[in-house]
């Protein structure tokens, strides 16, 4: 009899797991219409950056995918020749069976690629050579029996993808394709791109998502998404055509009909709530820097309660919103993260919470290290987590009270500056570039702080270009701000010995200097009107 009701248990607790898993039947369309010989498909939480390795292959069009449990996902689809798609997913508790169809558009082509560049697997990145027919050519030499490669700007998205010459395709796991080859050993071999052979769907065509009745809604929602992410690719080139000509450099892309297109969604009370949800976050994360105020984190902190597993689709959100508190109410912006870290489901969430704590307890060493290790225990595996293990180590170089790192480093003038030159003054070493846009918006309020307190207790700022060139800095301060300081250019940016000594992970990096050569002020406590709260409080006292 025991055995009978253990068995009886055994399945009853297999019937309920198995009812309990989510099921989504789909169909993906290639570009041209067709059934894609080869695409992949995986389903991930919301927070992942890509499909990663665990993609499903499929060669007929159809795939099906399987969840645990109801909650917020993505779907990510991409298939060779096509622009590979995320599609926000929201699965209900009572959601059993879901079908989904879906129709991919081409790359977007670059419409006169002037200079592909190509990679071959092993190697590194080489230009392709224009032939006089419109092709592009590059000759390799292969030392296995395949050879495989991408290429790289040849789409207007800033993407990697197969070329038109292949034997057959390998996904690279993050949504794109390698063309590979058949080759010998030795053999040297001429790979031809010819833009022509690309089919192109039209300009303007989006990808096609089409949910079962019940999910219909979420059809709007991979509209929005897909439609941000045109504006971030039309804005990235933008960037790179101010980069390419010098005299576009006041030119920038104006986001303000899509952004208000979702504030029209986010105040329509008709609209599903998760439909305003999602676009009152899009829009939050598309306006200006200089617009993303208080004001606009008040409505979207209560349309979308702390708890709400939405914050997942844009949680970078959540350390601005601790940022723009802890100017004037820091103990509000703790308040925020903090329930944010105790009451939100979604671990990318919980750690962008955590780093915005972590920011706010500078100079508290026992609270770092309190937070290093919550990193270290519980967020590991996230990439926010790397970045803060790095930026919070307890034992790490540029901290308050800790003497700054030894520098020596020719000024875009010809003088040389180095730590030794600067003991007997206050000064501000400010590490950032033309394409930062966190450090362009902290210019006014860098400019106002030179203008108060040049030459008190012989304060000075030291900028540091990670830019491209000199000459990048030397256009931004003739167009844009005159920062009438001290500058340098720091060759290999992030990739400099100056950067690893200094700890630069991200800019903008500010570190304020005393007179004994001793690191006094970092980070939030140097930017916004902390900056001048900052200065105030060392400038402002006699000195000893």
């Amino acid at each position: 009899m025991k055995t009978v009701t253990l068995l009886w248990l055994a399945l009853l607790f297999l019937r309920l797991n198995l009812f309990a898993q989510l099921t989504i039947n789909g169909t993906i369309t290639a570009p041209d219409g067709s059934t894609p010989t080869l695409a992949h498909v995986a389903i991930t939480p919301i927070s992942a950056f890509s499909s990663g390795k665990s993609a499903l292959a499929t060669t007929n069009g159809k795939f099906r995918l399987t969840v645990d449990k109801a909650g917020y996902y993505k779907i990510w689809i991409s298939a060779p020749n096509a622009k590979s798609i995320s599609i926000p997913t929201i699965l209900g508790e009572k959601d059993k069976s879901v079908t989904l169809s879906v129709a991919l558009t081409s790359i977007r082509l670059i419409s006169s690629p002037t200079q592909p560049i190509i990679k071959v697997e092993g190697s590194t990145m080489q230009p392709m050579t224009p032939e006089p027919d419109g092709t592009f050519s590059f000759v390799a030499t292969a030392t296995a029996d395949t050879l495989a490669y991408q290429l790289y700007e040849v789409d207007m998205d800033g993407h990697s993808h197969n070329g038109t010459q292949s034997d057959f395709f390998v996904y690279d796991g993050g949504g794109d394709y390698y063309s590979v080859l058949r080759t010998k050993p030795g053999e040297q071999v001429k790979i031809i791109f010819d833009p022509k052979k690309m089919f192109q769907s039209p300009e303007q065509a989006m990808p096609k998502v089409k949910w079962d009745k019940a999910h219909a809604y979420l059809s709007k929602l991979f509209e929005i998404y897909e439609r941000l992410e045109r504006e971030k690719a039309q804005m990235i080139a933008c960037q790179r055509a101010k980069a390419a000509n010098p005299e576009l450099t006041n030119f920038s892309y104006d986001h303000s009909a899509f952004i208000k297109e979702l504030e029209t969604i986010q105040n329509t009370p008709s609209e599903r709530l998760e439909i305003r949800q999602f676009a009152a976050l899009m829009r939050f994360n598309l306006l200006p820097l200089e617009k993303q105020t208080k004001a606009e984190v008040q409505p979207l902190l209560s349309l979308i309660p702390v708890s709400s597993p939405m914050w997942g689709w844009n949680s970078s959100v959540i350390g601005t919103i601790g940022y723009l508190f802890s100017e004037n109410q820091p103990d509000t912006a703790i308040q925020i993260l903090t329930e944010f870290k105790e009451k939100n489901p979604e671990r990318s969430v919980q750690c962008d919470a955590l780093f915005g704590l972590g920011m706010l307890s500078r100079g508290n060493k026992e609270k770092l290290r309190s937070i290093y290790n919550e990193f270290k225990t519980n967020y590991a595996d996230l990439p926010m987590a790397k970045f803060a293990l790095k930026e919070f180590n307890p034992d790490k170089a540029i901290q308050i009270g800790n003497p700054v790192p030894e520098f020596e480093l020719k000024l875009l003038t010809g003088e040389t500056v180095s730590r030794t030159s600067m003991l007997g003054k206050y000064y501000l070493i400010d590490f950032w570039a033309v394409w930062c846009g966190p450090c362009v918006a902290d210019m006014p309020k860098l400019h106002e702080a030179y203008e108060k307190y040049k030459g008190k207790k012989g304060f000075e700022i030291l900028s540091l270009s990670f830019d491209g060139s000199p000459n990048d800095v030397e256009k931004f301060r003739a167009a844009k701000f005159k920062m009438p300081w001290l500058h340098a250019f720091i060759e290999k940016g992030f990739n400099s010995d100056l950067a690893k000594r200094f700890e630069v992970t991200g800019i903008p990096k500010p570190i304020l200097v005393d007179d004994k050569g001793t690191i006094i002020a970092t980070d939030m406590d140097l930017r916004g009107t902390n900056l001048d709260n900052t200065l105030a409080k060392h400038l402002d006292t006699p000195k000893n």
